[in-house]
């Protein structure tokens, strides 16, 4: 695949504001070669199998991967944008544009152009700023969210509630991934509070 190529377009000089972490699975081959190739560049960081993958989905920022049933799953359930690549024909192919669909997944032809994607996406933050956490989490208009990623999962017929932390950058789009699925939207703007706060009470 790309991922050679790409590991070294996005870890010129000038593109030191972000590190990119490639995991290489049992793939020993690609793991040398690319240690090898760009080792001694310090915003690379390359691995061989790991067991703390959802770790490193949460501390993500962008997922560059193949549209595989299994990493656009992970990816989605803890909510990372994805750049798809190197798409399999037939179920890969399916994956891609459904998620693309969705927009949960950006892709481009070339690896020059997948490149320039991520660049744009990670230079562009506000592009990159949407959190679902739980509902009974505090959100304040001036700090970062608090609180883990909340993945959402329910079965047919169940209700269920999270709250989607959002610094605005245009029009947001909500979709249930599922048919059948019925998606309410409420709107919770920043509030200001004129009223003077006990001291015994919080004042937050």
């Amino acid at each position: 695949g790309p991922i050679e190529k790409l590991a070294g377009l996005l870890t010129e000089e000038e593109q030191e504001n972000f590190t990119l972490t490639v995991v290489c699975g049992t793939n020993d081959t690609l793991k040398q070669r690319l240690e090898k190739k760009y080792g001694s560049r310090k915003n690379l960081q390359v691995k061989g199998f790991v067991k703390d993958m959802s770790c490193l989905l949460d501390s993500a920022d962008l997922y560059l991967t193949k549209p595989g049933g299994l990493s656009t799953s992970e990816a989605a359930a803890a909510a990372v944008p994805m750049v798809l690549v190197d798409a399999v024909a037939g179920c890969e192919e399916n994956n891609l544009r459904h998620f693309v669909k969705l927009g949960m997944a950006v892709t481009a032809d070339t690896a020059m152009e997948v490149a320039e994607v991520c660049v744009e996406l990670m230079e562009e933050q506000e592009m990159l700023q949407c959190k679902m956490i739980s509902s009974l989490t505090k959100v304040f208009a001036d700090q970062e969210p608090v609180g883990e990623k909340f993945p959402l999962s329910i079965l047919r017929g169940e209700t269920a509630s999270c709250q989607v932390a959002v610094k605005s950058f245009g029009t947001i789009r909500v979709t249930a991934a599922a048919p059948g699925f019925r998606v309410t939207v409420r709107e919770a703007c920043q509030v200001p509070v004129g009223y003077a706060c006990p001291p015994d009470l919080q004042d937050d």
